[in-house]
């Protein structure tokens, strides 16, 4: 029976929910993975918001990138895996992916070798991130995988031939952004039949 005088059901209720929520952030939110994924979306922030000095940004982007590699392990080795960490940790690559295309656009401009390759990967990630919202798709594979490690590897290449003047460099980092097209196809068609079929 409910005391209603004194309100000891509500109380309780209360008090459990304040448990269950501190519970669920020590488990879910406050992670060393998502720490480190928080990082990365500070420095992914960072880059977009002072692109002027080419040498910073790329040293930005090189410690977004170490994170992107450990934050996973990080979560397997330690048993922190969470849906959360998850989803958090694809975000923040949408996030760093972007950040990666602004100071490479400040920079050169649109041009007939950055603009299409660039397009065409924001198009794939829009729909990509769609369905993942409407949950018509969650799963990554190992060819989305293998594509992201692809671009971000072309987009570092190319901002740190602009932050140390390597020409060279840069033509290797375009060369590997068209090449990630065809790894960003075959997702995308994995990712339609799983939405389709």
């Amino acid at each position: 029976m409910v005391d209603v005088v004194s309100g000891n059901a509500a109380s309780r209720g209360v008090a459990s929910y304040i448990v269950g929520l501190a519970s669920y952030t020590r488990s879910q939110v406050l992670t060393v993975p998502n720490a480190i994924t928080a990082l990365r979306f500070a420095a992914a922030i960072y880059i977009m918001v002072w692109p002027d000095n080419r040498t910073v940004v790329f040293k930005a982007v090189l410690f977004a990138a170490v994170t992107d590699l450990i934050d996973g392990w990080l979560a397997r080795l330690l048993n922190q895996a969470t849906d959360l960490g998850k989803k958090f940790d694809q975000l923040t690559d949408k996030v760093y992916g972007l950040a990666l295309f602004y100071p490479m656009l400040l920079w050169e401009g649109f041009t007939w070798y950055n603009t299409p390759a660039m397009a065409a990967i924001v198009v794939y990630s829009c729909i990509v991130t769609y369905w993942r919202a409407r949950r018509l798709t969650t799963n990554t594979s190992d060819v989305a995988k293998w594509k992201t490690a692809l671009q971000f590897i072309a987009c570092i290449l190319v901002i740190g031939s602009h932050a140390y003047v390597m020409p060279f460099i840069m033509v290797l980092g375009y060369g590997l952004l068209w090449y990630s097209l065809w790894p960003t196809w075959k997702s995308f068609q994995g990712y339609a039949k799983e939405v389709f079929f």
